[in-house]
């Protein structure tokens, strides 16, 4: 996988294909026996990471956002994000089609490999378990998207 400064990739797959491993290879808690990640175009084994133990409540996101200030509305939830988001390079694991509809790059692991790769509007022209998921989610009840 390879990921672009300042953009935004999705990884999304079925449950049980690879999201996970994949951004455990990206952070370094494990490494690749074959090929590379690269994040900016530079091998990850080249950066060094700092974690910070994270804290979250059993709530959604926006809920733990407004812990501090419980009256935000959800216009300023949606700023606190964009600002603390805005030039910064991210990588998530994606649970909505909103997300991953605006995302730069998004990647579909299956089975432990990359089996897509492309913006929103390419993975839908291609034939593909991604445009099978969008236009068929009904039937998707063990995607996490």
């Amino acid at each position: 996988m390879d990921t672009k400064k300042k953009t935004t990739t999705a990884i999304v797959g079925p449950s049980g294909g690879g999201k996970t491993t994949l951004t455990s290879l990206i952070a370094r808690f494990w490494d690749v026996d074959e090929g590379k990640v690269t994040l900016g175009g530079r091998n990850v084994k080249d950066y060094s990471f700092v974690f910070q133990r994270v804290y979250l409540f059993e709530d959604t996101i926006a809920n733990n956002i407004r812990f501090g200030r419980p009256e935000a509305s959800m216009e300023e939830v949606t700023e606190a994000v964009d600002n603390l988001t805005r030039e910064k390079t991210i990588i998530m694991i994606a649970h909505r089609l909103k997300t991953v509809r605006n995302a730069d790059q998004i990647v579909v692991v299956d089975k432990g490999r990359i089996v897509q790769k492309g913006t929103h509007d390419e993975l839908i022209a291609d034939q593909g378990i991604y445009r099978d998921f969008v236009t068929g989610r009904k039937n998707a009840v063990s995607w996490k998207i």
